[in-house]
């Protein structure tokens, strides 16, 4: 009787499955398509003073390869953030303000001018929720 009693519990446990946490309408993928590997990717509030800490999962980020980014422990009326990436000489590709809530994915090009300094402009690309940097000389 006990066997039978131990079966049944751990039955229980084996067959219960573990909650999984909804995914937040913030999250996204960040696709390196710069032809450099990136080193660092920070994501932070579009209103905080200070970047948040390098996104886990993306220590150097080669290209062509991708990193989903989850995010937790915001406000959930909390949409609009910054992204920032550096590569190995600390060149830099900033977008900011970016409505996470309606993107979900995030494509990093630029074209190198001038001893390696990409000129980056990001502009939103309708459909599919994508967010993708061109590289472009700015004034």
């Amino acid at each position: 009787m006990r066997k039978l009693l131990a079966a049944i519990i751990l039955l229980g446990f084996v067959a219960w499955p573990p909650t999984v946490a909804a995914a937040d309408a913030r999250d996204i993928t960040v696709v390196n398509k710069t032809g450099k590997p990136i080193y660092s990717l920070f994501i932070s509030p579009t209103d905080s003073e200070n970047w948040e800490e390098d996104v886990p999962g993306a220590d150097v980020l080669p290209d062509g390869e991708s990193v989903h980014v989850t995010f937790s422990g915001y406000n959930a009326k909390q949409c609009s953030f910054d992204i920032l990436a550096t590569d190995e000489d600390d060149n830099e590709w900033l977008l900011p303000d970016v409505d996470l809530c309606s993107v979900s994915e995030v494509v990093v090009t630029a074209k190198y001018i001038r001893a390696k300094t990409p000129f980056a402009h990001w502009e939103p690309r309708c459909g599919g929720g994508r967010v993708e940097c061109q590289g472009s000389p700015s004034a």
